[in-house]
């Protein structure tokens, strides 16, 4: 190794060192409301008649406290098919057809239903009051998965796109445990669309310099509040705690 060589290799390893790893522990989910017409705001024609249908058998639920109780899930990312091509005594292999796999989640169950409650609002998205099925566009929705700093911050995001309840795992009820019921659910969809939070470290560096300069003062933490915020929005926020300070 040259002396050239060398130093870069030691530069590498500098950057590596004052790098932060992204840590498995940090993240956040955003499930969909289900009580929201999925036509992306057109009022689909369709979807508006069978609302007052839909209202009547769903259940209530607070999406805010579904999110929390997220315990553990599986991010699926892609996977591709491969052909292998001969050529007389050589060969290659060739990417094909690419799907994305299932995501696996677990919701730990509360004494007011509201996951059951939820879980059940999903299935009557799917089927019909007649009996029959409703279209897939009733029922697939995205799935928002963000990995979080060690200042909580967002800084990528993952949308599920079209994704949609394909089974709740049975629950063993046992007398002898004590342990939270929990669901185990599968979640199948059609793609993966990564979007990441360019302004994620310029927000961080407000937020840390905006903490010193107010003492230690706790901002309040929510990673979808924060997440691509605009800066005048920053500012309002920072000038609430600021004023809440000096009271």
């Amino acid at each position: 190794m040259s002396y050239e060589q060398f130093e870069t290799y030691e530069k590498n390893l500098h950057k590596r060192r004052v790098s932060e790893p992204a840590r498995a522990y940090l993240w956040a989910v955003e499930l969909p409301d289900l009580t929201v017409d999925p036509s992306n705001g057109s009022k689909s024609e369709s979807f508006s008649k069978a609302s007052s249908d839909l209202k009547s058998r769903f259940l209530p639920v607070d999406m805010q406290l579904v999110n929390t109780l997220v315990t553990s899930i599986t991010t699926p990312f892609f996977t591709f098919d491969t052909d292998k091509v001969t050529s007389g005594s050589t060969f290659w292999y060739k990417a094909t057809h690419n799907d994305i796999s299932n995501i696996s989640m677990t919701l730990e169950e509360q004494e007011n239903g509201v996951v059951w409650n939820y879980i059940n609002n999903w299935k009557n998205l799917m089927l019909a009051s007649n009996g029959g099925q409703n279209p897939p566009a009733f029922y697939k929705r995205d799935i928002t998965f963000l990995r979080l700093d060690l200042m909580k911050m967002q800084f990528q995001k993952f949308v599920y796109s079209n994704y949609f309840i394909s089974e709740v795992s049975q629950i063993t009820n046992d007398y002898t445990s004590n342990a939270a019921v929990q669901y185990n659910l599968t979640f199948t969809g059609d793609s993966l669309l990564p979007v990441y939070t360019l302004e994620g470290a310029a927000l961080e560096a407000r937020l840390e310099r905006a903490s010193q300069l107010l003492g230690g003062v706790e901002i309040p933490y929510d990673p979808f509040a924060y997440s691509g915020v605009p800066a005048p929005a920053i500012s309002n926020l920072l000038g609430t705690i600021a004023s809440r300070a000096l009271t």
